[in-house]
C-alpha cells in the first residue's frame, strides 16, 4: 500500500509543493513547535492537500487533536455497545429502505438515490454510512440486508457519541500512564530516594520514626 501526500497550498509552517509518501501505520515525531500539528491539519483538508493510496485519492480523513484524545472518557466499548450502534442505524436505514420498494412496487422510479434521502431529512451521517455500505458491499439501495451494514459500516460513522476516539483517549490515557510508571521504576533502579536527601539528611521514614519516639516520650513525661 502506497499512501502519497501533495501539499497544494501553503498552511501555517509548510510549504506548497511538499510532496512525500507514508507507510500504513506512521509514526510522527518532532520537537515542539516543528510542524507536526500543522501537517496533520493540512492532510486532513481537502482543499490543502491531496491524499492517494495506490494512486486512488481519499477525501474522508478524521484529524484527532491532542485535546481530542484527552477528554472525560466515559464510554465503554464493548461488543453490546457496537451491535446496539449498528441495529440504530440498521434500523433508520431499513425504514427507508422499505419505503423505497414500496413506491418502486407502485411505479414510481427514483433515479438520484442523493435526492430521495432528503425526503427524509438532511443526514450527512446516514447518507455517509449508505453509501459507504453500498460501495464496500457491492449491492444496490434496495439490496442491502443487516449484515452488510454490520460487516461494511465505518467505525467512525457508527456512532454520534464519537465513542471511538474515546477508546482512542482511554488507549492513549493507559500508554502515557505505563509510561511513566516504567520510567520511573527504571530510574528508581539507579538512583534510589536516599540520593535525593541534603547532605546530613535523615530519610523521611526514618525522620517519622524519630519525631514519633519524641512524641511518646513527652506524652510519657506529661502522664508522670
Amino acid at each position: 500500500m502506497n499512501i502519497t501526500v501533495t501539499i497544494n497550498q501553503m498552511y501555517k509552517s509548510i510549504p506548497k509543493g511538499l510532496q512525500f509518501q507514508i507507510p500504513k501505520f506512521c509514526i510522527l515525531t518532532g520537537k515542539n513547535g516543528s510542524g507536526k500539528s500543522h501537517l496533520l491539519e493540512a492532510i486532513a483538508n481537502n482543499s490543502i492537500a491531496h491524499i492517494s493510496i495506490d494512486g486512488k485519492q481519499i477525501t474522508k480523513i478524521h484529524h484527532v487533536g491532542f485535546n481530542g484524545l484527552n477528554p472525560k472518557v466515559d464510554e465503554q466499548c464493548d461488543r453490546n455497545t457496537v451491535i446496539a450502534n449498528v441495529n440504530q442505524k440498521w434500523a433508520e436505514i431499513n425504514g427507508i429502505i422499505t419505503n423505497y420498494k414500496q413506491e418502486k412496487q407502485r411505479g414510481q422510479i427514483y433515479n438520484d438515490l442523493s435526492q430521495y434521502l432528503r425526503r427524509f431529512g438532511q443526514n450527512p451521517a446516514r447518507d455517509s454510512v449508505i453509501n459507504q455500505v453500498m460501495k464496500e458491499s457491492g449491492r444496490s439501495f434496495e439490496e442491502i440486508t443487516e449484515d452488510d451494514v454490520l460487516n461494511n459500516i465505518s467505525f467512525t460513522d457508527m456512532t454520534e457519541n464519537q465513542l471511538f476516539f474515546s477508546q482512542c483517549a482511554m488507549i492513549f490515557k493507559l500508554y502515557h500512564t505505563r509510561l511513566i510508571k516504567n520510567e520511573f521504576a527504571e530510574y528508581s533502579k539507579t538512583h534510589p530516594y536516599k540520593s535525593f536527601l541534603p547532605e546530613g539528611a535523615k530519610p523521611p521514614l526514618d525522620l517519622n520514626k524519630e519525631l514519633m519516639d519524641k512524641f511518646r516520650e513527652a506524652m510519657m513525661k506529661v502522664e508522670n
